[in-house]
């Protein structure tokens, strides 16, 4: 029950801090910190907790990549994860697929989490930064 609830907690507050985009891209951002999250909490690990101002940073990255149709880094210093794909759950994949982002995925210093994610012709670009 209490994982319900914080569950819940979560996406209400997910839902109401996404200020212009869409309730569609909140509720993809949601799913990937879900994601994210169940991979870690597999391996023993805490979940990310999501923080406000990265996940600004994330989703202005995000738009930034989703405009230009190219993928690059926020430049914030921090560790990052962008890509793209038909689905969110195709970019997490995508993304444990891949050593360097399957490894700041899972790693255990990491305690909280921006998610950005943008819809666009088909497509969801999102990007990750951890702290």
């Amino acid at each position: 029950m209490r994982a319900v609830l914080a569950a819940f907690l979560v996406l209400a507050v997910l839902a109401g801090t996404f200020g212009g985009v869409t309730p569609a891209s909140a509720s993809s951002a949601s799913k990937m910190l879900h994601l994210t999250n169940g991979a870690r909490k597999d391996r023993g690990l805490k979940p990310l907790n999501r923080s406000r101002k990265l996940s600004r940073l994330a989703r202005e990255n995000a738009r930034s990549n989703s405009e230009s149709e190219t993928l690059v880094h926020s430049g914030s210093g921090k560790a990052e994860n962008a890509g793209y794909g038909p689905s969110v759950r195709a970019v997490y994949k995508a993304f444990m697929n891949s050593g360097v982002h399957r490894k700041n995925i899972l790693n255990g210093s990491f305690r909280r989490a921006g998610v950005g994610v943008i819809s666009e012709d088909g497509y969801k670009w999102v990007t990750l930064i951890f702290a």
